[in-house]
């Protein structure tokens, strides 16, 4: 299928972004387009906006919005969070573009909930494979029409997407593509793996390879393939002709703040964290996320509990370590502020010492508990039912009525548990990652403290 777009160029729009460094030229463009697409014979006009961000050189990431367009709320708390990360954070350095598949509204409101449901979803995945996927592969080219000089191609290439609360208790999973899904270049697979578990360990996400989809083969499966790293990210719930709980699309746009800060300034640096107060208090927030995750966690296990009663002794087990776990990473949050303080004030000493006695045992004790909670995990159905649904309505919910449709794909058991460490099934790349961070900054501490002794 050829590209056949009728295109709408918004002129570069130049500007300051102010951060901690000073004022840098961030230069930025939107573009759209709309595509002629073919499906079952209809043939349907879709728009697609890019987005072009770039603030001197840095890393380089793209993400993927709208390609299921009924779980819009995930796609537009990542683009809030992607216009306050190069607006207003004060760290972006680099390279972010955003494409964003809007499909008509009408093509899937007809009243034949089978057919929208499929078409809205077939839409999306033709349209990024027989449009977009030339831009991610060569952006250079959405680089002239924009006026922003591109080089070089995306170190992550990222599609959001949203999933139903009966997959399993974890609400944010990150799914590099890999051999499940098309995607033979076992190199771009080992680095998004790599990528997804540091970036997974200090938001609070699950990381799992094995899980299928319907977009993967259409969206991140050709990206891996040209040799991009790329994944998938379920942006936490949604719900199908049922409003979210009650600020659910804050928290949620909190989280990816988080996410794309600590993209860019951990998970893409190699998984380390700078020994600066900034780089401790940077961690320090990070921690605090991951304990909210941790905390949702235990509700939803608790809930769980008492609507399986076979399972009410291993739930409410793990909902026990869910909140323990929160609880010493809000602690180890508090002592890298502590750290930072320290660092700040000359005393490297002191701070070494913070971290040996109390962030290192307190390390391996977070480790000893994931394990425990993953073991105990194992034993019951990932399946739990939807746990965190908004008050139910008489009739029956729609979503109950989607699953058993035969021509819904069924998603791959979790397996890897829930939470803030990552854990994986097939390739294991390095230490828990949200640990890691600790072990990545000692060592600079402990050179500096020897230093200091010699002097």
């Amino acid at each position: 299928m050829s590209p056949r777009p009728t295109t709408l160029l918004v002129p570069l729009l130049t500007g300051l972004l102010l951060g901690t460094t000073g004022a840098t030229a961030l230069e930025q463009g939107h573009l759209r387009e709309t595509y002629t697409v073919t499906l079952n014979g209809v043939t349907y006009r879709v728009p697609v906006d890019y987005y072009v961000w770039k603030n001197g050189d840095g890393h380089f990431v793209w993400l993927s919005l709208g390609v299921h367009p009924l779980e819009h709320q995930a796609h537009e708390c990542m683009f809030h969070a992607a216009q306050w990360f190069v607006r207003y954070s004060g760290e972006f350095r680099g390279t972010l573009i955003v494409s964003w598949i809007r499909i008509p509204k009408e093509y899937y409101t007809t009243g034949d909930r089978q057919r929208d449901y499929q078409v809205s979803r077939d839409l999306g995945q033709l349209t990024f494979y027989h449009h977009v996927l030339r831009y991610v592969l060569h952006p250079e080219e959405l680089g002239r029409k924009v006026g922003v000089r591109l080089t070089g191609r995306p170190e992550l290439f990222l599609d959001v997407h949203a999933h139903r609360p009966w997959w399993g208790a974890s609400e944010f999973i990150l799914i590099p593509a890999g051999p499940v899904h098309g995607n033979d270049n076992p190199t771009s697979y080992r680095k998004a793996l790599q990528i997804c578990e540091a970036l997974a360990g200090v938001i609070g996400a699950s990381v799992d390879p094995n899980q299928k989809g319907t977009s993967p083969p259409w969206v991140t499966a050709p990206v891996a393939r040209a040799g991009i790293p790329a994944a998938t990210f379920e942006n936490g719930y949604y719900y199908l002709e049922r409003e979210m709980p009650a600020n659910y699309d804050n928290y949620r746009t909190e989280l990816d703040k988080a996410l794309l800060e600590a993209l860019y300034l951990y998970a893409l640096e190699g998984g380390r964290v700078s020994p600066t107060p900034e780089g401790y208090r940077k961690l320090a927030h990070w921690y605090e996320v991951a304990a909210g995750v941790w905390d949702r966690t235990a509700r939803y296990l608790e809930l769980a509990a008492d609507q399986h009663p076979d399972y009410a002794d291993v739930l409410r087990h793990l909902s026990e370590l869910a909140r323990r776990i929160s609880s010493l990473l809000r602690r180890m949050s508090d002592e890298c502020r502590q750290v930072a303080a320290l660092l700040e004030a000359g005393n490297r000493r002191e701070a070494a010492r913070l971290v040996d006695d109390r962030l290192l045992p307190e390390y391996n004790e977070v480790r000893r508990l994931y394990a425990e909670y993953i073991e105990g995990y194992r034993r019951i159905p990932v399946r739990i039912v939807d746990v965190v649904q908004p008050p139910s309505k008489t009739e029956r919910p729609w979503w109950e009525w989607v699953l058993e449709q035969p021509w819904f794909p069924v998603a791959a058991t979790v397996g890897v548990g829930v939470g803030a460490l990552a854990v994986v099934k097939l390739v294991k790349t390095g230490p828990i990652p949200i640990l890691g961070l600790i072990a990545c900054a000692v060592p600079p501490l402990r050179r500096s403290l020897r230093s200091c002794s010699r002097r």
